[in-house]
């Protein structure tokens, strides 16, 4: 039971906000003359603050055996169904975001391989995982993201590249106003890196209001035991505690969630397949006093 809290706590981080519209609200459509701005260079050092809210007791760093674990997410259950989403500025994107998730061909066994799900590893105590890596990096590229959700440790920044034509400003929402930077077309100059400030759940949009269809979803967690899965419903985590632990995944578009106990062997890895599936419905109706 502590596992699934732990995992309810971790996923559902501002959970009031978890469920990413289907439209993004932007501004006038033409193009304005903006200059690229350069964000400072990132920090070697993890953030003070950060790292107040990621190790609160001070906890010692893990330095036991760790392992790795892989596989894939998948659902059962009703399909993903259409959406009325605005890809004018780029039609090749309908394809990508006319639903309202990815998912692939149904197995023999009905599952469905999942895309764009978060999948997040807890159920350990007694020591601190530090984050490793400075930058999450997010691709855009033939009118689309790599992905359609991101994960992110609290002190990591987000690197976002454009190596498509199609000039946009990169921007987290909900955050403070900030000076637009342009992420500039065909990686002609440096990546947008943008630092949430906070825990919880955010919105990578177009600041330019262009590309009304864009919307990434970004997950800021507490913890780096965590990735995306992919188009085929594949997933790795690696550097994760030789012990058994809780593996969790959430996929908000589909509010589908699930959980399962992992024994991950100490340098070597363990496949899994997570299933996530949709909140049963009470149908129960009320019969009235008795």
């Amino acid at each position: 039971m502590r596992g699934i809290c732990n995992l309810l706590c971790v996923i559902s981080l501002a959970c009031a906000a978890c469920r990413p519209s289907s439209t993004t609200a932007a501004t006038d459509a033409s193009l304005p003359n903006v200059s690229i701005t350069l964000p400072p260079p990132t920090s070697a050092a993890p953030d003070a603050r950060a790292l107040r809210l990621t190790n609160p007791n001070n906890l010692p760093a893990y330095a036991g055996p760790t392992g790795a674990i892989h596989g894939r997410v998948v659902t059962s259950g009703s399909a993903s169904t259409a959406v009325t989403i605005d890809t004018k500025a780029c039609p090749k994107a309908a394809l990508q975001y006319n639903r309202t998730f990815r998912e692939g061909l149904a197995d023999a066994s009905g599952k469905r391989p999942v895309a764009d799900a978060v999948v997040v590893v807890t159920g350990y105590s007694g020591f601190y995982i530090p984050e490793t890596r400075k930058n999450v990096r997010a691709v855009f590229a033939e009118c689309d993201f790599e992905t359609h959700t991101v994960t992110m440790t609290l002190g990591q920044q987000l690197e976002v590249v454009n190596k498509s034509d199609v000039p946009f400003a990169p921007r987290l929402q909900p955050s403070p106003p900030s000076v637009m930077m342009l992420a500039p077309p065909l990686e002609r100059g440096e990546p947008v890196h943008l630092s949430p400030d906070g825990p919880g759940y955010f919105r990578l949009t177009d600041q330019l209001g262009k590309l009304k269809y864009l919307e990434v979803g970004v997950y800021v967690l507490l913890h780096p035991l965590h990735t995306v899965s992919k188009l085929d419903g594949s997933f790795r985590i690696e550097g994760v505690p030789a012990q058994k632990l809780m593996l969790g995944g959430r996929l908000a578009n589909g509010d589908r969630t699930g959980t399962r106990e992992v024994d991950v062997p100490a340098g070597g890895s363990v496949e899994v397949e997570l299933l996530i599936e949709a909140k049963a419905t009470d149908t129960t109706k009320d019969a009235g006093h008795r």
